[in-house]
């Protein structure tokens, strides 16, 4: 997968795959990229964030002098998305092109030079991130109005359970899951990645 498009030939006429080459320019990538990952492993062992270090790894490997990168951390724990952003980091320092696309504010603050704000499809604002003084410029540019519209009192009055689960089960996912929704409630289910907020979801 590090090498797709671009892999290592040998022999006359250079029309034999290199194997042990191509997995000496992985493991060489990963390691640049601080990822432990075994280039032997099949994909599908590997987890999320390792699957798209791989996707970096072979655009490194390509010297592709732009990388788009469509909400790189959505689907990762804090832990791996600290390590996406270093080495996103890294990467614009060595002079690679990158637009990041994201909802994460904080993380468009912390690793964006200019940052480009959409309403309905069209661009609103671009800015320089240094002369952004927080997340709340971002909403509002958003939203079009001004934030403290944005959070309305909460419902003081919560009425009957409406919504019951008892002892939810999915054999390999999750077991004994239960909570009462009530009328007038907002009820948030969290977890880390992998915990199976999805499949309760999914389930019910």
């Amino acid at each position: 997968n590090v090498t797709l498009g671009n892999e290592p030939t040998l022999g006359p006429g250079r029309q034999l795959y290199a194997r042990r080459r191509a997995i000496s320019q992985a493991r060489d990538m990963l390691h640049r990229l601080g990822m432990d990952i075994d280039p032997h492993a099949p994909a599908y062992h590997l987890s999320v964030a390792q699957k798209q270090m791989i996707e970096i790894a072979r655009a490194l490997l390509l010297k592709a002098p732009v990388i788009i990168m469509d909400e790189p951390t959505a689907a990762l724990s804090d832990n791996e998305a600290d390590v996406l952003l270093r080495l996103i980091g890294k990467l614009r320092d060595q002079g690679t092109a990158i637009v990041f696309v994201s909802h994460r504010l904080e993380e468009v603050l912390r690793v964006a030079d200019r940052v480009t704000v959409l309403r309905g499809g069209h661009r609103v604002a671009t800015l320089a991130a240094a002369d952004i003084s927080g997340t709340h410029v971002l909403i509002e540019l958003m939203i079009g109005e001004q934030l403290d519209t944005l959070f309305p009192p909460r419902n003081e009055t919560i009425g009957d359970v409406v919504f019951a689960v008892h002892d939810l089960p999915r054999e390999g996912a999750f077991e004994s899951v239960a909570f009462d929704v009530r009328a007038g409630e907002i009820l948030g289910v969290a977890g880390l990645v992998g915990a199976g907020r999805t499949a309760v979801m999914r389930a019910i």
